[in-house]
């Protein structure tokens, strides 16, 4: 998605060429151009002069108005296959995000590889084999709303009154606890900390408040992690 009105970006690029890498089908849509300084014809040139994808074959849309979003929902229907999986075999969900809810705990966005899960199952997190029962599922259409089942192929988010986020790892494979997945879905690793920092109140009063801001950020990044220490 390009913004009619500033052109192509240097993220734009990188994008385009790490979904090419991937072998991901690319849709080019030009945004926001109901924007007075919005110029689609001359964005679509440089799409096309620097990306390479023909200006005949980008769409356009105002996210804000509605304007051209029929077209983009009809092009993606006829153009994208479908999703592939075996509705049949043995549960394998990616985890795709996850975030704390007040009331639900960790919410957690995946998306069904193989087989399809249903509320009320009790499901195991392949890399640290805790179960946990699925409260409750659902999807965003674009609100979130509430199913009682995700099939082979779909998105959707699920809610196990899980307190931690850091037993939920993007990547990860959930599957079903009674009947087990043997295989993780592929390219799933624990990443490492890459910066380190140690981080101090300016005044000692202010210590519980920082701890408790550091917990919040725990719950809603899991690539976070922090520990308490005392001198």
């Amino acid at each position: 998605i390009i913004d009619a009105a500033q052109g192509v970006e240097a993220q734009t690029i990188a994008n385009c060429y790490a979904a090419l890498k991937m072998q991901i089908k690319i849709i080019p849509i030009l945004n926001k151009i109901d924007l007075p300084h919005a110029n689609p014809k001359k964005v679509a040139k440089e799409v096309e002069s620097i990306i390479g994808i023909n200006s005949n074959n980008i769409l356009e849309c105002s996210a804000k108005t509605g304007l051209g979003i029929s077209n983009i929902l009809e092009y993606i229907a006829n153009n994208l296959n479908p999703p592939e999986g075996d509705p049949n075999s043995e549960l394998q969900a990616l985890i795709i995000d996850a975030w704390f809810d007040n009331y639900l705990g960790i919410v957690i966005l995946v998306k069904i590889k193989n087989g399809y899960l249903k509320q009320g199952a009790k499901i195991k997190i392949m890399s640290t084999q805790k179960i946990y029962s699925v409260i409750q599922i659902g999807v965003f259409i674009p609100k979130k709303v509430n199913t009682q089942y995700l099939q082979c192929g779909e998105v959707g988010w699920i809610a196990c009154s899980i307190k931690k986020i850091h037993g939920v790892l993007v990547g990860d494979t959930i599957t079903l606890a009674s009947s087990p997945s043997k295989n993780v879905l592929p390219g799933f690793k624990k990443i490492p900390p890459k910066v380190f920092a140690s981080i101090f109140p300016i005044s000692s009063d202010k210590y519980i408040s920082l701890k408790q801001s550091l917990n919040k950020l725990s719950l809603n990044d899991s690539s976070f992690f922090y520990e308490s220490e005392n001198s």
